[in-house]
């Protein structure tokens, strides 16, 4: 068996391994590239306010206003952001998120992510809907995914360069057999540099990041008066305009508060992170975005090259049509072997 044999062969039992898989996760993920344009859509009043001229509420007025609300609420996070039209948002332990008025305090409404469609198809992209499991099985299917690409560029290259020209293009007026190998074969080489980041990045996300130093507060023998959220979120200084910025609480009475900046930008992430003791206040660590190596940087933007945001709305679009094409390659290259084996018969 020649090396190009063996590759042919390992392209098309992959492909039987994974196609089923990759049409779904494919399919969920052409909807979600335009998440935030569909939760606009659909769910403009938990996600916009009227900007008045006055200061937004600060953590502690919030936390009084989701007390009133729900006197059994634990929170997990709240997000701020830069967008003075933006409503806050509150995440609790139990998996809702509350949106309230950021100039009033008022609640705007409650999803839970078990129930909101949006969310539903991004546990499904992300786990099947089986958790860890779930979790597992998409890591698998993904780096499969990756190791067609692979082979399917192996494929693509011709022997001779003389022939590249020719394999760059798209031939027409073809008998249909022979046109849906053309389209496997030419719309799999456009769509393969926006599939490749997909499929790497996607690993990064679900194979997860490294665990990192897991840093622990101490009982402060005289603590700070007043809300220790306000006082540790003050004493992060910011000199470009702010996205969104999350104060995360202590799961539980050794863990720390984390307060993530990201900033507003096109391009790689532009997000910092502090820790601070729950106690005093004190700051533990700093992780500037300033300071990140060009790795550190890239796998940081995990999601918006994912998704192509990190390019805006055409990068948007770029992933969309490559998830359209992603969709579409089990089903021309499940064909090919179709028409291969009649013949053969």
């Amino acid at each position: 068996m020649t090396f190009r044999k063996a590759i042919q062969r390992i392209h098309l039992w992959l492909g039987f391994t994974s196609g089923a898989l990759l049409i779904a996760v494919a399919f969920t993920g052409c909807i979600l590239a335009f998440e935030d344009e569909l939760r606009y859509a659909t769910q403009h009043e938990l996600l916009y306010v009227e900007a008045e001229n006055k200061p937004s509420l600060n953590v502690e007025q919030l936390q009084a206003a989701l007390r009133e609300f729900d006197p059994k609420l634990k929170l997990n996070q709240i997000r701020f952001y830069g967008d003075p039209e933006m409503a806050t948002q509150c995440y609790t332990r139990d998996k809702k998120i509350i949106a309230v008025n950021p100039y009033t305090g008022k609640i705007l409404g409650v999803r839970d992510t078990s129930k909101d469609w949006l969310s539903v198809i991004l546990s499904f992209h992300r786990t099947l809907l089986l958790g860890k499991t779930g979790e597992t099985i998409i890591l698998c299917n993904v780096c499969i995914f990756l190791a067609m690409l692979l082979s399917g560029i192996v494929l693509w290259m011709p022997p001779l360069l003389k022939q590249w020209k020719h394999n760059l293009s798209l031939k027409r007026n073809l008998p249909p057999k022979r046109r849906n190998y053309e389209w496997h074969r030419m719309f799999g080489l456009y769509a393969w540099l926006p599939l490749f980041l997909i499929a790497i990045t996607g690993i990064s996300m679900a194979w997860g990041s490294e665990k990192k130093e897991k840093l622990k507060s101490l009982f402060a023998a005289n603590p700070p008066t007043g809300n220790i959220y306000d006082q540790v979120a003050s004493q992060v200084h910011h000199q470009e305009p702010i996205d969104v910025l999350r104060v995360t609480f202590p799961k539980d009475s050794s863990d720390v508060v984390s307060i993530s900046v990201r900033y507003e930008t096109l391009g790689f992430r532009k997000q910092s992170s502090f820790s601070f003791d729950q106690y005093s206040g004190k700051l533990l660590k700093t992780e500037l975005y300033q300071e990140k190596s060009f790795g550190q940087r890239f796998f940081g933007s995990n999601y918006e090259i994912h998704t192509g945001r990190i390019f805006g709305v055409p990068g948007k679009i770029i992933m969309f049509l490559a998830g359209l094409i992603a969709l579409s390659l089990p089903i021309t290259g499940f064909l090919i072997w179709k028409g291969k084996r009649n013949r053969a018969s």
